[in-house]
């Protein structure tokens, strides 16, 4: 487990070192169900250029991914107990599902579903990835969607 760990964090290293753009976003987006209230609120993107040998160690055809960084708030709108999971939600950019959701961490963190009490609400540092370059035209049209 150790070296999965500090293997996942030279990578992101890696990737970190070959950042070739990123800029600032303001684009909040909401979704609600019968229970549960979800608030996206995205702040940041950064574009990334992958080797050929990441490429392959990805399995990705793309020269590029960009890291959509944000928070999400979950709230229980019930007045019982409600479990969440966020893993259930993904961007949407131009008919393009982005990665699953991701916990902004220093290492990989494994998403767990959460209890929530009524009218409680949880904030989680999060980001998605998408297999292209999402230029700041398309942060207007991202969509959260439940998967």
């Amino acid at each position: 487990m150790y070296k999965y760990i500090l293997a996942i964090i030279v990578l992101l290293s890696i990737i970190s070192c070959k950042q070739t753009d990123k800029y600032s976003i303001d684009k909040t987006i909401n979704y609600k169900s019968d229970n549960i209230n979800i608030t996206v609120i995205l702040n940041e993107v950064k574009i990334v250029k992958i080797s050929d040998e990441e490429r392959k160690i990805f399995n990705s055809n793309s020269i590029y991914k960009s890291f959509i960084y944000g928070k999400i708030i979950v709230t229980n709108n019930t007045d019982k107990i409600e479990i969440e999971n966020i893993n259930n939600y993904f961007l949407k950019n131009n008919n393009i599902l982005s990665s699953d959701i991701n916990i902004k961490s220093v290492a990989y963190r494994i998403i767990k579903s959460d209890t929530l009490n009524p009218g409680q609400s949880i904030i989680k540092p999060v980001y998605w990835v998408f297999e292209n370059i999402v230029l700041k035209d398309d942060i207007k049209k991202i969509e959260l969607v439940y998967k």
